[in-house]
């Protein structure tokens, strides 16, 4: 483990499971080994959670507005519609 100094200690795997085991399990690709089995459903649902935290990101970007050079970008037709009534004009 390296600390904030640079200063690399080594720890046994336990002590390292007793205080963090899912993050610990899921970046050394240890749940498939006997003893770290436990730790197995808590990964995959991390893991699952992460991935809707990401799609929930990805339609927040899809539906939102856009500025560039100071001008809304319209994300769709119908989105281009809308801008086109607000301005007054069908450019």
């Amino acid at each position: 483990m390296e600390s904030e100094n640079g200063e690399i200690t080594y720890e046994p795997f336990n002590d390292l499971g007793t205080n963090d085991p899912v993050t610990c399990a899921r970046d050394h690709d240890l749940a498939e080994i006997r003893r770290w089995r436990r730790v197995k459903q808590q990964t995959m649902q991390q893991e699952k959670l992460l991935c809707m935290a990401n799609q929930a990101n990805l339609h927040s970007f899809h539906t939102s507005w856009h500025l560039k050079y100071g001008f809304y970008v319209p994300n769709n037709y119908d989105h281009t519609v809308v801008l086109d009534r607000l301005n007054g004009n069908t450019k």
